[in-house]
């Protein structure tokens, strides 16, 4: 519907390539026509026809509870940023605790000049570890929203679990419900939505195995339930498996893909596997 043309942190310009309605356009980005009484379109009409150049100014905001401690950035772009979320850290404020991933991506971003705040795109549990994805402006964060919703970003894993899997590949198709007797955990129930994992089997040593898990659904919990029901919990799982020692549970959401929604171009990002699988 649109050609790019320029974005910054106070403005989008864009072209038009078929006649559309303003309501449509910002269907188009995911935006409701509520929300967008805050922001600044030139020029501003109800319909738009083919070609027309437009504009988008963005408000500046106020950004609060910036934690000034060394982040990770993995990736970054004109509205999109990509941080490493160590274990232990929450990706972001539950109320109790203002030092967590998102208000140090903030801070890096504030020190940078940029004037508005990220949002957390997806996340992932605050025991485990790997890449999270931010928005850096609101306009485009539901966007962002529906390409994991729609499933059509890749997120692959490192899980070590417990015991020697006997398998090399096996797909997991087992539906995901919440546990009625634990507010805190998921169960595999027939009346739970549809989850599929895929796991491959990377390395066998001792009574553990690495793992690789490539996931179609993102359920809460997904690989935690389909890996601890199969027989083989993952390390340091504090819900389905057992703690060992203070690594930390050994799962990594260690590679992300995705066709980026608004320059139409692959994003790939892929971290190393954690030092601390190794110990």
């Amino acid at each position: 519907m649109i050609e790019y043309l320029e974005l910054n942190a106070y403005a989008f310009r864009f072209k038009i390539k078929q006649d559309t309605s303003k309501e449509a356009l910002l269907h188009y980005f995911n935006f409701s026509t509520k929300r967008f009484s805050d922001y600044i379109i030139k020029p501003d009409t109800s319909f738009y026809k083919k070609n027309t150049t437009c504009t988008i100014e963005f408000p500046i905001e106020t950004i609060e509870n910036l934690i000034d401690k060394p982040v990770s950035i993995l990736y970054e772009d004109e509205c999109l940023i990509a941080a490493y979320k160590p274990p232990f850290l929450l990706v972001h404020d539950d109320g109790n605790h203002q030092d967590n991933l998102q208000n140090r991506v903030n801070c890096y971003l504030y020190n940078e000049g940029h004037p508005h705040s990220c949002q957390a795109i997806h996340r992932i549990d605050t025991e485990c570890s790997g890449i999270v994805l931010f928005s850096k402006l609101p306009f485009f964060q539901g966007m962002f929203d529906s390409l994991i919703a729609q499933h059509e970003c890749i997120k692959e894993y490192y899980a070590l679990v417990q015991g020697r899997i006997p398998w090399n590949i096996k797909t997991i198709d087992m539906p995901i419900g919440r546990n009625r007797h634990n507010a805190k955990a998921m169960i595999i129930s027939k009346n739970g939505k549809k989850s599929i994992s895929h796991v491959k089997v990377l390395k066998r040593q001792n009574n553990t195995t690495l793992c690789k898990v490539n996931i179609e659904t993102g359920r809460k919990h997904q690989i935690r339930v389909h890996l601890s029901s199969s027989g083989f919990p993952i390390i340091n799982d504090p819900i389905y498996g057992t703690i060992i020692d203070h690594r930390g549970m050994l799962l990594e959401n260690y590679h992300m893909a995705f066709n980026h929604p608004l320059y139409n171009q692959l994003v790939n990002i892929e971290i190393p596997l954690d030092d601390r699988f190794n110990k």
